[in-house]
């Protein structure tokens, strides 16, 4: 073999080992963005306490607006319950509106909960939670089943004043339990 060969060789084998090399160089750093975005969006996707203060203080917000309408709904029933020929329609829409609303955030919290392995804990183990999520079944059973009940005409839907009063009672009650017992989070 001649010298130019052996260069030539030589050359070839220098030119493949660093392209491999630079190729190998480049997969790794590749891997390792990949690796470190995924860790950055694994950190992003973990709520941090203050986002998660924030959602405490619009769930607030949102429980003491239902309760208000919860309210608003009471003295429309009472003012049906005081004009019994009336044909006015008790309007259960915004107490819907504002219960489906207080609902969608809390599920939305819980489920930052779940991702932040400091308080998936004490949301597995907080009885509040729980309160919480069943005050809301509550809240949406009555409602849904009272608007049901006075927004037909039926014999049904003449409640009389002692059970108006015990629903007043019960659903304000609830109402105001809920958003006690959503203060209590923070």
């Amino acid at each position: 073999m001649s010298n130019s060969n052996l260069i030539r060789v030589l050359l070839l084998f220098t030119l493949v080992g660093t392209l491999s090399s630079n190729y190998a160089l480049k997969a790794s750093a590749q891997l390792t963005n990949g690796l470190s975005s995924s860790t950055a969006q694994q950190r992003q996707e973990i709520p941090s306490d203050q986002d998660i203060l924030q959602k405490i203080e619009i769930i607030q917000q949102k429980a003491e607006n239902f309760r208000q309408t919860v309210d608003s709904v009471n003295l429309q029933l009472q003012e049906k319950l005081n004009s019994p020929k009336s044909s006015q329609i008790v309007d259960f829409s915004k107490a819907l509106a504002n219960w489906e609303q207080l609902n969608i955030i809390w599920r939305d919290f819980t489920k930052d909960l779940e991702k932040n392995p400091e308080f998936f804990n004490l949301l597995q183990e907080d009885k509040i939670f729980h309160d919480i999520d069943q005050n809301l079944d509550f809240q949406k059973e009555i409602i849904a089943n009272l608007a049901k009940i006075f927004n037909k005409s039926s014999p049904s839907a003449n409640f009389e004043e002692e059970t108006q009063h015990k629903f007043a009672l019960i659903s304000t009650n609830k109402a105001r339990e809920l958003e006690l017992q959503v203060s209590q989070i923070e």
